[in-house]
């Protein structure tokens, strides 16, 4: 007599990240195309042994039945709803208000600069050089951190807006207007003050801390058990680690601000207090 047959359920979790999803449905197919055949080979061999120990046969339909004992479901777990199709979004969206924030300082710089005869303002062939000011330099970073206060809501609707016309339903968009505001602000103020203390220098320290360590650790794309240890504190302070952790909480969970958005938006607004006193 054959038993009832054995499901193993592996679950995959598109909304944790795309490498853990992609990890689960390898490791899905390994099972699906080993275990059956492996286990079936062994259950059937014993089933034979069984049976002319106690001097019958198997019947075909047991035969057939012991032969594939097991079956393997993929199943996934909290599946993407709201218009996301890509569990990669949420780095996405991050890294739009990271690079708002970061490339929206030099571009305001060059111009504030320009203006104030520090460069020459380049248009197409054209070359102008403003009279030279004597603007103290806390005096020209404050012009452009209340320029960058003013760009950063008009950035922050544009993005939410953008994403609500391409059908992603999924996020609350105040939530996600407010909290893109407060990210651009922060790497904003940051990017302009590492500028005005180290001058040209600021660029590349910029790229390094927003871009070049600040993917990587994010989260977004890698989770973060899969990284080398020592980046995980160095995660737990970049503004696109807590970018990417309050972007999937808003897109994913129904208490986001428990769920992540609170404490990114502890970890950025110390990135705006932080970069005022620098």
């Amino acid at each position: 007599r054959a038993g009832e047959r054995a499901d193993i359920n592996v679950y995959s979790a598109p909304r944790s990240s795309v490498t853990s999803s992609q990890v689960m449905n390898t490791l899905a197919g390994v099972l699906v195309d080993s275990v059956p055949k492996q286990v079936g080979e062994q259950v059937l061999d014993n089933g034979r042994l069984l049976a002319e120990a106690e001097q019958s046969e198997l019947s075909p339909t047991a035969a057939a039945a012991l032969a594939d004992p097991v079956s393997i479901n993929q199943l996934t777990y909290h599946a993407l709803d709201g218009g996301v199709t890509n569990p990669s979004f949420p780095l996405f969206v991050a890294l739009v208000m990271i690079l708002a924030g970061f490339t929206g300082a030099m571009v305001v710089s060059q111009m504030i600069d320009s203006r104030l005869g520090y460069i020459p303002l380049d248009i197409g062939p054209f070359v102008h050089l403003a009279p030279l000011g004597t603007h103290p330099r806390r005096l020209v970073l404050i012009r452009k951190w209340v320029v960058t206060i003013i760009i950063s809501p008009i950035i922050s609707v544009l993005i939410a807006g953008i994403a609500h016309w391409i059908g992603v339903s999924a996020f609350p968009f105040w939530n996600l207007v407010l909290f893109s505001t407060l990210c651009i602000l922060s790497v904003g103020f940051a990017s302009h003050a590492t500028i005005a203390i180290f001058g040209n220098a600021g660029l590349l320290i910029n790229l390094l801390v927003f871009v070049v360590f600040g993917i990587p650790t994010s989260g977004g794309a890698i989770p973060s058990e899969m990284l080398p240890r020592w980046f995980e504190p160095i995660g737990q302070v970049e503004p696109m680690h807590a970018a990417v952790r309050a972007t999937r909480a808003m897109l994913f969970t129904d208490d986001p601000w428990s769920s992540g958005l609170g404490h990114a938006s502890v970890v950025l607004g110390i990135w705006l207090v932080l970069a005022a006193i620098f």
